[in-house]
């Protein structure tokens, strides 16, 4: 028989884990993550590459090896710094932004980079095509939205699959086309993930293009991208969780009521 038992609930920490991914696999520039202490505890392919080097080799080095002085900015803030690669160094803008933080765990912050001038900006984009192709390999769908202008700005392949729109067809949507029926309850989501600069729900759904409403799993995390601070939300489909929890509850009950009928012919005997 098969067990109707849902899968587990999953963790703040691996919740977490996805968002970072999909923060680094989104933005199109170079972007580290380090520790209160300024180690690094990841860095995006672009960077390591910026320095000849492999991401590993500068996982646990001080934020020091990438930039001029030992510290970075506190977030949320903006400074320029030199970054100090093997080709020369380069004048860059480094906003910092904390990153979702699992209870338990550290805090984490992220280090955005921009070009300082703009005639350093071809050096910094020629990761651009690479970064897409990453952000676009994410399994979960992505949507970045832009909470002031109301609107959805990027989104990836596997969002368009799972609520049936175009790629076109979505960035010309608002939010509000995809959670028509709760919008409310997400307005109020958008709102604490904004206050605290991430969260996490499995109390909302998307409206698809094909008229379906799917129960979903949402992470998000304020992130900056191209000057502007976004949402990137993480959406994950529990159908299935859902039609096993469920079965499971239905199973519940039925064990739940009497055996009258086999009561009365054991009597009767």
């Amino acid at each position: 028989m098969t067990d109707p038992s849902p899968p587990p609930e999953p963790s703040a920490e691996a919740a977490s884990d996805r968002i970072g991914n999909a923060v680094l696999a989104a933005i199109k520039r170079l972007a580290v993550v380090v520790d209160e202490d300024g180690g690094i505890i990841t860095l995006t392919e672009a960077l390591a590459t910026r320095f000849e080097t492999e991401t590993d080799e500068l996982v646990g080095q001080p934020v020091s090896t990438l930039f001029d002085g030992e510290s970075f900015p506190t977030p949320p803030a903006t400074e320029l710094r030199t970054l100090t690669p093997a080709d020369g160094a380069v004048a860059v803008e480094v906003r910092s932004r904390r990153l979702p933080e699992p209870d338990g765990t550290q805090p984490l912050i992220g280090l955005f980079i921009t070009p300082a001038a703009d005639d350093d900006t071809d050096a910094l984009d020629t990761v651009g095509d690479r970064f897409r192709q990453l952000f676009e390999s994410v399994n979960d769908a992505i949507l970045v939205v832009d909470t002031d202008d109301n609107r959805i700005t990027e989104c990836n392949a596997r969002a368009c699959e799972l609520l049936g729109y175009s790629r076109e067809e979505l960035l010309s949507m608002a939010p509000r086309e995809i959670h028509p029926h709760d919008y409310e309850a997400f307005t109020d989501f958008v709102a604490d993930v904004t206050e605290h600069g991430q969260g996490w729900t499995d109390d909302l759904s998307c409206y698809t293009g094909d008229d379906e409403v799917i129960p979903a799993e949402i992470s998000a995390t304020i992130v900056t991208l191209d000057g502007t601070e976004q949402l990137l939300a993480s959406i994950r489909d529990i159908s299935t969780r859902v039609e096993q929890a469920e079965l499971l509850a239905v199973s519940r009950r039925r064990c739940r009521r009497p055996r009258t009928g086999s009561l009365s012919t054991t009597i009767e005997r």
